[in-house]
């Protein structure tokens, strides 16, 4: 019984996490060499949804400048050894700007782009238009806009590298990728209802002491109906609860260059700018929710259980024996004595 429990217990536990975790959006990582290592060695964690397209990529770029400033390069000749110092200034110039170019082109899925359609060019891009020339950073976007630098096989590249102090690999760790269509913003309105919070509070401690009650039964063999009965009701009750309170999206909002605008009514001939698509979400009672299921669930399991499981009576049975003795008496006659053990 007792590996019963704690199976039911693992189930609902490992339930729960994988509900939570379908909530949330997978995260592409920014870069094709170190993933989100920049992210995570600088805040300990990995990005969500949540996190600002344009701190990831400051993030990115401060974290590859400094791994690159600390490799040793004795090994390299003097004049590449000025280039590649040159290189890095002008990457953390590039980051100071803050200009990043937007993934038009590819819906939901993360790409490096070059030069995007307003003429914002990436961290790659800008060392080449500072070096070489915009016209040859145009020609490279004419032929790979969306291309990693491993894949970009035209000679213009290759000789660029060659004479930056940088290897190609140096390079493709610089390269972000970006999200699609312009970029993302998800603002946590996170508020519970009085009476979904109160209501939840109920439900749960009324699962958690049924379910108590059940495991008793179950350990003790108590074939009483009314307990496991209750259960299956009020699990049933708290999953409904859940459900109906998962919160819908609160809604969609864009802005223009960071200033929010009514897209809806917006009438416009040349409305330019970067449009920046707003999420609302509520991750609390997005949680809350999910929790009540887990725990409707976990009860219904066990009133279920206890509520269809043959248990063995909890009966002693009695064994009984009677002795009868008959013994003469000098002056009375006889005593009759009967003994009764159980």
């Amino acid at each position: 019984m007792k590996v019963f429990t704690m199976l039911c217990f693992m189930g609902i536990a490992a339930f729960l996490g994988m509900t939570l975790a379908s909530t949330q959006k997978q995260v592409q990582p920014i870069n094709a060499v170190i993933g989100d290592e920049s992210y995570l060695e600088t805040f300990g964690r990995r990005p969500d949804n949540q996190t600002s397209e344009t701190f990831r990529i400051e993030t990115h770029l401060a974290y590859v400048t400094t791994k690159l400033r600390s490799r040793n390069v004795s090994y390299l000749p003097e004049n590449l050894q000025k280039k590649r110092k040159q290189m890095l200034e002008l990457l953390q110039q590039y980051r100071d700007e803050g200009r990043f170019p937007k993934n038009y082109d590819h819906p939901d899925e993360r790409r490096p782009c070059f030069i995007d359609r307003d003429g914002a060019i990436c961290a790659v891009g800008y060392l080449i238009e500072q070096t070489a020339g915009r016209e040859v950073a145009e020609r490279i976007n004419a032929r790979h806009q969306y291309d990693y630098i491993q894949d970009m096989d035209m000679p213009e590249v290759k000789e660029w590298i060659q004479q930056s102090g940088l290897t190609e690999e140096e390079c493709a760790m610089i390269q972000p990728s970006y999200f699609s269509y312009g970029s993302s913003e998800y603002v946590s309105r996170n508020r519970i209802s009085t009476a979904y919070g109160i209501s939840s509070g109920i439900a749960g401690g009324l699962s958690l002491g049924i379910s108590a009650l059940n495991i008793h039964q179950l350990q003790t063999g108590s074939n009483d109906k009314w307990i496991p009965t209750i259960g299956m009701l009020s699990g049933a009750g708290e999953i409904v609860l859940g459900l109906i309170n998962r919160p819908e999206p609160l809604g969609t909002a864009y802005k223009i260059d960071g200033k929010y605008v009514d897209m809806k009514n917006m009438i416009c001939g040349g409305c330019y700018g970067t449009l920046t698509e707003v999420y609302y979400t509520n991750r609390h009672q997005e949680i809350l929710s999910w929790a009540n299921v887990s725990l409707g669930a976990l009860t219904m399991a066990l009133s279920s259980w206890n509520l269809f499981h043959k248990k063995e009576e909890n009966q002693k049975h009695f064994q009984t024996s009677t002795r009868y003795g008959v013994t003469a008496l000098p002056k009375s006659g006889i005593r009759i004595t009967m003994l009764k053990s159980f």
